[in-house]
């Protein structure tokens, strides 16, 4: 049996499995690359060939205002029927983790079919994502809305300046590169793509993305404000369809303005786990936090971390003046987590003392974990895009 990287004249091979995992056997075709994004896929290689695989997708996120973070998006994780149960995903799951590590991205993520399954090597569920069924009867007029258009794509940048103040609010949010946000604007081969912003001074301060629908019910597929003036005014956009649709569908971080705008019986709220997150590399990730001026302290934390013992230290975190520093240490720790707990609290959805509630912490010092959610509370997760 072999661990490596799958390599371009075997992605018919990686091709054949993903279409007998998820596609009911239509054919599928890769390449080296997404899309729009570099991919790395590992396999596991037995006498028959390729019988399990995995791809990292690499990313950058928002981390807060101004920093950014290397971020492995797990996906297309499959094994053939005959070969599960041999433990060949958990390897391929850890050595995705040493490669991710090596290529310095500090935070993974994934969509899972099972919480429980990836929870045993260290992912674990974060943040909360509203998904709203409103009925467009329910929609308020608002004077406002006089003042929404549709875009064009010489607004793509005006938008992408929306996007990224909105974004700065979260830790998680991808930072896309211009093809990605062309896909988005753009039209499709058969689909019209219908973009509104609010900008009535030139400023996009709203905007919603709708591509697909029919009477019955349409997604939306973005839609993200800066002020509550600014969604008001696109929920009476909408409501301006309601001879066209009957219901709107969208997705929204747990702060969202909706309830804000508006209130009615009829509007259903489902409220899931985001995704499930991991951090690869704790020193890593500490280390580009930028702590606040105000902001001066220490401790020290020891993590519990079976499948990257890289992190299984005591860790001593000082942080003053903008600057922080992370090392090992061997002092007495403040406290004692998985790298579970780690990962939550890292993200900030759910909060450290909601972590701690849940059992996730076990504290000796007070002023060591104040002092560790004084650092990591100040924003909540979310992950507006899908992989």
């Amino acid at each position: 049996m072999e661990i490596r990287r799958i390599s371009p004249e075997e992605m018919q091979a990686a091709s054949d499995l993903s279409s007998q995992a998820f596609c009911h056997g239509e054919i599928q075709q890769f390449t080296g690359e997404s899309e729009n994004r570099v991919v790395d896929r590992y396999g596991i290689f037995d006498e028959h060939g390729l019988a399990a695989q995995v791809s990292v997708i690499q990313y950058q996120i928002h981390l807060g205002a101004g920093r950014l973070a290397a971020m492995g998006g797990v996906a297309g994780v499959a094994c053939y029927p005959e070969k599960r149960g041999r433990g060949y995903v958990g390897m391929l799951l850890k050595y995705s983790l040493e490669q991710m590590r090596l290529q310095e991205q500090s935070i993974s993520m994934l969509f899972p079919f099972s919480q429980a399954f990836y929870r045993k090597y260290g992912w674990e569920w974060a943040g909360e994502v509203r998904r709203y069924s409103v009925p467009a009867y329910s929609l308020n007029a608002c004077p406002e809305t006089d003042k929404f258009r549709r875009a064009s794509m010489a607004d793509m940048e005006a938008i992408k300046e929306c996007y990224t103040s909105v974004a700065n609010r979260y830790k998680g949010m991808i930072f896309r590169n211009d093809e990605e946000w062309r896909n988005l604007l753009e039209n499709g081969d058969k689909l019209t793509n219908y973009t509104y912003i609010y900008a009535p001074d030139g400023e996009v301060r709203g905007y919603l993305i709708m591509k697909d629908g029919i009477r019955d019910k349409t997604s939306i597929r973005e839609f993200l404000c800066t002020e509550i003036v600014a969604h008001k005014a696109l929920m009476g956009m909408l409501r301006r369809m309601n001879m066209q649709v009957e219901q709107f569908k969208w997705k929204a971080p747990s702060d969202d303005l909706t309830w804000w705008s508006m209130g009615h019986n009829d509007i259903h709220t489902n409220v899931t786990p985001v995704c499930m997150v991991r951090i690869v590399d704790v020193k890593k990730a500490l280390s580009v936090l930028n702590p606040s001026k105000s902001q001066c302290s220490s401790f020290s934390f020891l993590i519990n971390d079976e499948h990257a013992p890289w992190n299984s230290v005591c860790w001593k975190v000082e942080f003053h003046d903008d600057a922080l520093i992370v090392e090992q240490s061997n002092d007495e720790p403040d406290f004692q987590l998985s790298i579970q707990a780690f990962s939550q609290c890292y993200l900030g959805s759910p909060q450290c003392s909601q972590v701690r509630i849940a059992g996730g912490i076990s504290v000796s010092n007070e002023e060591g974990f104040h002092s560790f959610e004084q650092l990591l509370s100040t924003s909540q997760f979310y992950l507006a895009d899908n992989f």
